[in-house]
């Protein structure tokens, strides 16, 4: 029988990238899937989107009523919203990926490089984009013993979801024409600009920040002392970071690199003499991580340095549906 899933938040960035991996998993024959339920939270219900060749989905209201039914749903929600719809799941015994930080510290986080345990469980949460950056490079170096990383990642605007995206191109085009722009939901306005925050401020560090130093050693399975600063830049889609790693044992930037090409969902692109290396435009639509510019850090032993670039959306649209179908088996 196909699998009956939901998705709810689907009209937002990531939920409409939800449903097109999920769509592509079933044109591919991947999985058996039958078409998922759409449910939305807002004022989107309605809408309809594209499933397969011809058929159509409309976007339901999020109701216990919508997803009775469904083995498993995809969360795609602000943080927020998310712990009651959570809660509303598990009451009818639906599984749920939740891929807001809702529930990263409290439900087993996904990650299919060292995949949790799922038997029974009724809820995984997937990692942030930072961390799902970081991670997969580091997953495939651990022979020579990660114990630092030092790492300054620069988010996308569509980090912000489907409003911030609206936000930086309306801003963009009032600016070109000499126009002010409206008061930014981000407290500073991101076209033609850097802003050195990524959520809440406790102490000195930022609400990623803080996610990043926590999450990245669960997600790799070591401990690891990890320092960095998340900004949000002026385009659409795709981060960018640059990571310096320190390692226990030796590891050469040539060995690194050669270990890397052979990583699942990692994609090296390094040759700067001909200009080839990692940014967010050839990310896009991507679900991989771009790792280029590998080269040694001399201000430390064993330090190796790298420029990464993903699309956070697309990889996590990847992933989660892969979280999807585990808890679903």
């Amino acid at each position: 029988m196909p699998l009956q899933t939901a998705i709810v938040g689907a009209t937002g960035v990531l939920g409409q990238e939800l449903l097109a991996a999920l769509a592509e998993l079933a044109r591919d024959g991947e999985a058996d899937l039958a078409p998922p339920v759409l449910c939305a939270t807002g004022e989107s219900a309605g809408e309809t989107f594209p499933w397969l060749e011809d058929e159509e989905l409309a976007v339901e209201p999020f109701s216990t009523a919508a997803v009775r039914g469904a083995a498993a749903a995809l969360v795609a929600v602000p943080p927020a919203a998310a712990p009651g719809i959570v809660q509303k799941l598990r009451e009818l015994g639906v599984a749920a990926v939740d891929a807001s930080r809702a529930h990263r510290q409290t439900a087993p986080l996904f990650f299919d490089t060292r995949p949790p345990s799922l038997a029974g469980a009724p809820l995984v949460a997937t990692p942030s984009a930072e961390a799902h950056l970081l991670a997969r490079p580091l997953a495939a170096l651990l022979e020579w013993e990660p114990s630092s990383v030092h790492a300054t990642v620069l988010r996308p605007a569509s980090a912000a979801g489907e409003a911030g995206v609206s936000e930086l191109a309306q801003a963009t085009g009032l600016l070109l024409n000499g126009e002010e722009p409206p008061a930014p939901r981000l407290g500073h306005r991101l076209a033609f600009n850097l802003v050195p925050q990524a959520g809440a401020f406790e102490g000195p560090d930022a609400e990623a920040e803080r996610d990043l130093a926590w999450e990245l050693p669960r997600l790799v399975g070591r401990e690891l002392a990890v320092a960095s600063t998340v900004l949000f830049g002026p385009w659409f889609y795709g981060h960018l970071a640059t990571a310096t790693v320190g390692f226990s044992r030796e590891a050469t930037a040539d060995r690194v690199r050669e270990r890397l090409e052979s990583a699942p969902q990692v994609k090296v692109l390094d040759d700067p003499s001909e200009a080839v290396y990692p940014m967010p435009s050839l990310a896009t639509g991507d679900g991989a991580v771009l790792v280029g510019r590998v080269r040694a850090d001399p201000s430390r032993e064993h330090g190796v340095q790298m420029v990464l670039a993903m699309d956070a959306v697309r990889a996590t649209a990847v992933l989660a549906v892969k979280a999807l179908l585990a808890l679903a088996r």
